[in-house]
């Protein structure tokens, strides 16, 4: 999967991003495989094409002036081109109020920008108004501040804005043809302290026999001031508590809070799962099985929390599960589980030391539908558990408590987990010191995406070099998995580095990057064979990657010209069939014109090597061209941009005794984006893909049209 950004609109800095997928029978993971959102990929960046002023225009500030002060409901940005205004394509430009694009609710007018925000809070507030050419280049940048007070009128009035779209796919692959129709918006209302927000997506995947697809969303706020607020939320929410506890998943339920400065809390109750039925079959034999179906789970969780100062704040979790065996009749065993923990986080020297500490213990039934026992039943299951204070005492809170069921599934001995964060910014440094410690027991209801059975330390720097022109990422990586069997660990190291240098336009930037990952335990092939589970593990991969680009301009016409090149390899001494090499280099160019008129042409070429001493090569070829055009101002402010997509790709394999194959893959898109500020932003596309596999072919396409207005 390949992906590409517009950078040429962003200053230099670093993009994060993280891969999360579903494999099969439900399985899931990320890559990075521990904590991704927060520690994901780290990827240095700068503008393809660094913006400069290209023509003699001024902007003059008439509201409100630099470092002004105005009452907060008083507050309307108005400011006038001055200076071949015709020549300005206002349909592009933008207006960012506090870093926030605010363009869309923004009226570009005969040389006048005016916005009236909905809501400003008291302090201080920054303007940046963007006006670009009719050839795209940036004409103008004017950034200005100012400072709002707080109101002297009681008068109040409702302030509203919001979003609707439709969008509807239709395709045909592998001779299925399926429709997908999603539709939905938001509404944002404020009257003096309350804001009130509410959103809603349809689907029409939604169905009784699945998780639910549609969502429903109401958010109910009112500010005594700016550090105090009490809150309800209802529908589909995502609680936020730490990566521990809870982070990306869906609750159907509430949420109410309050934050009144030094105390917070938070409470959350719903359904994690929907309820849906299992099925009685028959296999090849006649036998009877039972399909198990999925529980409806029932959450709760309360939070409180300390604030010592305004850097310093101290959470308590408390988060329980329980799924409801009479939800359904065909099921399996029934799940429940309690979290117990704390964070806590600290900033220092303005941010430039950043603490945060988090430790849980969870304790977990894996069979809650029995009947209830004591804890000598448990003794006699587990004999672990005889003379144990912690797991006798942990028994009796549950029972006296009923937090979880007290049945034969029942572990009272309680599994942790822990992640300390440090981060230092310092001397163009930014450093991040992360430790994690997660049993393989630990229950988390509330993070579906939480590695476990882990320990290790994660170092990374971002050093920036020679005034934001140089930059150096720096990483290493140590850690152990497979815990719960500690005479077979697997023992992890990582490290490598990038190099940046990003010039003046008048030189091309270039990045190197080296990385290096080992994986290595203790396991023998005899091992195997005695306990299927093990797997052997003693392997190296090694990557070195360079990327290139350079703007050149040619009888007025833009290129940019780019190169990615990257080389793995890996060594495995445990499987030579493992062994493999891969490389990949890419060469593109794009061409824009005066005439609005952008093309790329692109070509790749990879190559596989999978195995030692008879190795299964693969080799893939692929070009790519694709064209842009914008139309301006056709029917007021407004902006059509049509575009065509075609790609040629040939995959030639060769198998160690096996045929080789070849398949040719012609993929060819079409469409347009159109734009009216008023009447909002319509979308067609239509996608087409031919599969020939040794002359058998196979048709696909995709039709997809969506339609959003803002207001």
């Amino acid at each position: 999967y390949a992906a590409s950004l517009e950078t040429s609109g962003v200053t230099s800095g670093q993009i994060e991003y993280f891969i999360a997928y579903e494999g099969g029978l439900g399985s899931v993971g990320t890559m990075p495989e521990n904590n991704p959102r927060m520690q994901p990929y780290i990827l240095s960046v700068a503008p393809s094409g660094l913006p400069q002023e290209t023509g003699s225009f001024d902007v003059f500030i008439v509201s409100p002036q630099p470092e002004d002060v105005v009452l907060q409901d008083e507050v309307v940005v108005v400011a006038s081109v001055l200076g071949g205004e015709v020549d300005i394509d206002f349909s592009v430009s933008k207006l960012f109020f506090d870093e926030i694009d605010v363009s869309s609710g923004a009226v570009f007018s005969d040389g006048i920008i005016t916005y009236v925000p909905d809501f400003v809070g008291i302090g201080r507030h920054e303007i940046k108004v963007q006006l670009f050419d009719q050839t795209g280049e940036l004409a103008v940048e004017r950034t200005w501040r100012f400072r709002a007070a707080q109101m002297e009128s009681v008068e109040e009035r409702v302030r509203m804005r919001g979003s609707l779209y439709l969008d509807n796919r239709n395709q045909r692959i592998s001779e299925g043809n399926d429709n997908f129709f999603t539709g939905g918006g938001q509404v944002f209302l404020n009257y003096g302290n309350l804001d009130i927000q509410s959103r809603v997506v349809l689907s029409s995947e939604e169905s009784s026999d699945a998780q639910p697809v549609n969502r429903y969303n109401g958010e109910l706020q009112y500010r005594f001031w700016n550090t105090s607020r009490i809150y309800l939320n209802a529908g589909d929410i995502f609680p936020y508590y730490n990566p521990l506890v809870f982070q990306d998943k869906r609750i159907r339920g509430w949420q109410a809070g309050l934050d009144l400065g030094p105390f917070s809390l938070d409470y959350v109750a719903g359904r994690t799962s929907r309820g849906v039925e299992g099925r009685l079959d028959t296999d090849s034999e006649g036998q009877q099985i039972q399909v198990n179906g999925t529980y409806r789970e029932n959450i709760v969780a309360i939070r409180p929390g300390f604030r010592f100062s305004e850097r310093t704040r101290w959470h308590l979790n408390l988060v329980n599960s329980r799924e409801d065996e009479g939800s359904i009749q065909y099921g399996g065993n029934v799940r429940e589980a309690l979290i117990v923990g704390t964070d806590f986080s600290i900033e220092l020297d303005k941010r430039r030391i950043l603490f945060e500490s988090s430790f849980q213990a969870s304790i977990q039934n894996s069979d809650a539908g029995g009947p209830e026992v004591e804890f000598q039943d448990l003794v006699e299951l587990d004999s672990t558990l005889a003379d144990n204070d912690v797991a006798e005492k942990a028994f009796d809170f549950l029972k006296n408590s009923g937090f979880l069921s007290v049945t034969g599934g029942l572990n009272p001995l309680p599994s942790l987990a822990m992640q300390t964060d440090l981060r230092l910014r310092y001397l163009n440094n930014n450093i991040k010191i992360t430790y994690s410690n997660i049993s393989s027991n630990f229950a988390n209801p509330g993070n579906p995406y939480l590695l476990k059975d882990i320990r290790g330390i994660t170092v990374t720097d971002h050093i920036r070099l020679l005034k934001n022109q140089v930059f150096l990422n720096v990483f290493y990586r140590q850690y152990s998995n497979n815990l719960a069997q500690e005479e077979y660990r697997t023992k992890n190291n990582e490290f490598g580095s990038s190099l940046s240098w990003f010039p003046r336009r008048s030189l091309p930037n270039l990045t190197l990057g080296y990385e290096h990952v080992s994986r290595e335990n203790s396991v023998t092939a005899q091992d195997t064979l005695d306990q299927e589970f093990l797997y052997v593990e003693d392997n190296r991969n090694q990557r070195i990657s360079l990327a290139s680009s350079y703007d050149v301009q040619i009888g007025g016409v833009r290129n940019t010209l780019s190169l990615n090149f990257s080389s793995y390899r890996r060594d495995d001494d445990a499987f030579t069939e493992n062994r493999s090499r891969f490389s990949s280099l890419t060469l593109g160019v794009r061409t824009r014109f005066k005439f609005l008129l952008t093309c790329r042409v692109s070509f790749s070429q990879s190559g596989t090597d999978l195995g030692d001493a008879e190795p299964s090569v693969t080799d893939v070829q692929r070009w790519n061209v694709r064209c842009d055009y914008r139309w301006s101002n056709l029917l007021g402010r407004d902006v059509m941009q049509p575009f065509f997509n075609l790609s040629f790709q040939n995959i030639d394999s060769e198998f160690f005794q096996a045929d080789a194959t070849r398949i040719v893959r012609t993929m060819l898109s079409g469409g347009f984006t159109y734009r009216n500020t008023p009447f909002g932003t319509l979308v067609l596309r239509f996608d087409s893909i031919l599969y020939d596999e040794d002359g058998v072919s196979v048709r696909d396409h995709v039709f997809h049209a969506r339609y959003e207005v803002n207001f």
